[in-house]
């Protein structure tokens, strides 16, 4: 059975701060089946090995929180979703993966769990944008199945939508951030993998730039690939 509200913290950086991903996904929960408390801590330029040594990400990780049930009990975070930096699974997977570990291991400690949000890509002078997020794609699965944690393939949903509609911009102006269109794809993926439900029907979440139409091609996309890929997190 899932609890009355999900406590999900998200560890990330520029990607999953952009737009305040964390509040968007909330917002959408409130008019779904199953509600969802979300916060991220999300310096910009973080990896996951900046995560692993810092306190304000492990405070975070243990954090917990009154329960409704019986006053004299705490509720642990249900999970913690890790953002990798989009270059570090690629060039310095060794650091990817003991971060991972390490935070694996502070998040058993306080009774939670761990899940990975596999964010778009970016090609550089040695990669082009596709070949930049298989080889992201595969080392982050690699390492998942390592600590043997779900992962959420939202990159996927981007491939998809860029490619059936190319008028929907999901990126910023500099070709990298999510723009408003791809901060609510993203939590449109984040919403199918923690409920395991369709966002079908759900609002924009306060993103106010995403119409009634985008939305609903958004929405499907997420649920698309969550069904494809079942990247969904227990509990």
């Amino acid at each position: 059975m899932f609890p009355d509200t999900l406590h999900v913290l998200f560890l990330g950086n520029n990607i999953t701060g952009a737009n305040d991903m964390a509040k968007v996904l909330a917002k959408m929960s409130q008019a779904g089946k199953q509600k969802i408390s979300a916060k991220s801590y999300a310096p910009s330029g973080y990896t996951l090995l900046n995560h692993a040594v810092d306190i304000h990400s492990l405070t975070n990780v243990s954090t917990s929180f009154p329960d409704i049930r019986n006053f004299t009990n705490r509720i642990p975070q249900h999970v913690i979703i890790l953002q990798e930096h989009t270059r570090a699974p690629v060039y310095t997977p060794g650091a990817t993966m003991t971060a991972a570990q390490r935070l694996d291991t502070v998040a058993k400690a306080a009774k939670s769990q761990i899940a990975f949000f596999l964010p778009h890509a970016l090609g550089d002078q040695f990669y082009s944008t596709g070949m930049m997020y298989r080889r992201a794609e595969a080392s982050i699965y690699a390492i998942a199945s390592q600590v043997k944690a779900p992962v959420v393939p939202a990159g996927l949903a981007w491939k998809l939508v860029e490619a059936r509609h190319p008028e929907i911009k999901l990126r910023d102006r500099g070709g990298f951030l999510p723009s408003h269109e791809g901060t609510y794809l993203n939590a449109c993926m984040m919403y199918c993998a923690l409920t395991w439900q369709s966002p079908l029907g759900l609002s924009n979440g306060g993103l106010y730039l995403v119409d009634r139409r985008e939305a609903a091609i958004l929405q499907r996309t997420a649920w698309e690939v969550f069904v494809a890929r079942q990247g969904a997190i227990p509990f």
